[in-house]
């Protein structure tokens, strides 16, 4: 099979006994999945027919990372410390706090959690997403910044925004279905909520919408463009809203049927306009 662009792994933490130990502890599987070779053989495997380039570098702390030295032109970097996991309980009271496995999905959901505050524009009534999108680009360790751009890598995020944009206009268009879009805005945002497909948004312990929007991510790279983002109407997701009437069902389903090809164009073209950039995840 031809290697394309696998989900690729630089992992420069030093597997010390004390680390070991700790890991052993604490029966910390997520940190320890962070960083077994075998586990990242098996993200590499998996994903070597992925749309995008995404590198993974993991260090000890973050002065492992310098910014003369840790830009690629030609995928998006995300890196983590495993010193930061440490201080965190690996096993939380709530599902949804709890630490999972770090699979491919995991690593792209953290990055989409850098910028779910962008994402979450086309999910709300009011005006567009703004067409300033400098927004998107974090100054650290040599992220992309404005003038780094390329002329291409300047098109094409304008050209994300405006998907972005024919997001926001379909939840508009949804909300105003109905009536007042005012009115109807947090039922389309609950439907959102609860209909997005993923494992943590079906079984229902994502925290809060912005998790599920993160997810979206993960679902565009690394699920086939047929297995639709969004599901069709279940009202048993749904309890909060009253009077579920078969014209509030239509209008979520249709809501959904365009997200599903609208937002994954949105996807596929941010990704690429991302090149270059550096993420902590």
């Amino acid at each position: 099979m031809r290697r394309r662009n696998p989900l690729t792994f630089d992992n420069r933490v030093e597997m010390t006994p004390e680390l070991r130990e700790a890991i052993r502890t604490r029966k910390d599987r997520a940190l320890a999945s962070m960083l077994s070779p075998a586990k990242h053989r098996s993200i590499e495997e998996a994903t070597i027919n992925s749309p995008h380039n995404f590198r993974v570098i993991l260090v000890n702390d973050y002065d492992d990372i310098t910014s003369s030295t840790e830009r690629y032109a030609n995928s998006i970097t995300l890196y983590t410390s495993a010193e930061d996991y440490l201080s965190l309980n690996p096993i939380g009271p709530k599902k949804s706090d709890r630490l999972g496995l770090f699979t491919a999905f995991t690593y792209l959901h953290r990055f989409a959690d850098n910028i779910t505050g962008y994402i979450s524009s086309a999910f709300r009534v009011g005006p567009p997403p703004a067409k300033e999108t400098t927004c998107l680009i974090i100054s650290i360790h040599g992220g992309v910044y404005p003038q780094d751009m390329s002329a291409k890598a300047r098109a094409r995020l304008a050209e994300a925004n405006e998907r972005l944009v024919a997001c926001h206009e379909a939840f508009m268009e949804a909300a105003s279905a109905l009536g007042n879009p005012k009115a109807y805005a947090s039922m389309i945002m609950y439907y959102v909520e609860t209909h997005i497909n993923s494992k943590m948004v079906r079984e229902g312990y994502s925290r809060d919408v912005s998790q599920g929007m993160a997810d979206l991510f993960p679902l565009c790279e690394f699920t086939p463009a047929s297995r639709p983002l969004f599901l069709p109407v279940d009202t048993a997701r749904m309890p909060r809203v009253k009077e579920f009437t078969p014209e509030k069902i239509a209008v979520c389903n249709i809501y959904g049927e365009k997200m599903n090809v609208l937002f994954r164009e949105f996807y596929n073209t941010l990704i690429p306009a991302l090149y270059g950039s550096v993420w902590n995840i």
